[in-house]
């Protein structure tokens, strides 16, 4: 299928008093389908026609979606599709794009946020780690300043208020530091 600029290259040589066989010699291609192209913009179409293409998860369409719906993943459902009977016969990479064509697409706001404003803070597991002989739980306390995106993590035994502030402590201390080493944002040098 020709793209619209073959169909403006062929009806610009055209006008340009060129023959079908010239343009096909010119543009590598047979003039049956110059003469085609040529009918079709007398016909007053501007652009090729769209060409569709069906897929073989068509007609499982309502199949496929109603198992999306019950939130189960594309591996899930190309498991259930290839081992129900009759079986279909479809590759996995396309259930995945059948079913990222059922999502949608997500959409992301950047937040914009002042200098010194706001501040993202979180634990995390890490998991158990050997600490002086014992199996100790082992979290990790994470600190974002949303304007510079200045990141600060530390590994810590415990989520305690005592650690909270020490680590909240070393984060800011750190972020001075940070720009004390690298100079103000607002200073021009």
């Amino acid at each position: 299928m020709y793209q619209m600029d073959m169909y403006l290259t062929i009806q610009t040589l055209r006008n340009r008093g060129m023959s079908q066989q010239q343009i096909a010699n010119q543009l590598g291609i047979s003039r049956r389908t110059v003469r085609k192209i040529l009918d079709r913009l007398a016909q007053g179409h501007q652009q090729p026609a769209r060409q569709v293409r069906s897929k073989k998860l068509d007609d499982s369409f309502q199949a496929v979606k109603a198992l999306f719906e019950q939130g189960l993943t594309a591996k899930l459902i190309f498991q259930r599709l290839t081992t129900r009977q009759p079986p279909i016969q479809v590759s996995y990479r396309s259930v995945v794009r059948f079913v990222n064509q059922l999502k949608g697409k997500e959409v992301y706001v950047y937040q914009h946020s002042a200098p010194g404003s706001e501040a993202q803070v979180d634990f995390g597991y890490l998991g158990q780690f050997e600490h002086q002989g014992k199996q100790r739980k082992v979290w990790v306390f994470a600190m974002l300043l949303a304007h510079s995106r200045y990141a600060y993590y530390r590994a810590v035994l415990d989520q305690s208020v005592a650690t909270f502030i020490e680590c909240h402590w070393r984060a800011f201390d750190g972020a001075a530091r940070a720009v004390l080493w690298w100079g103000s944002p607002e200073r021009k040098d």
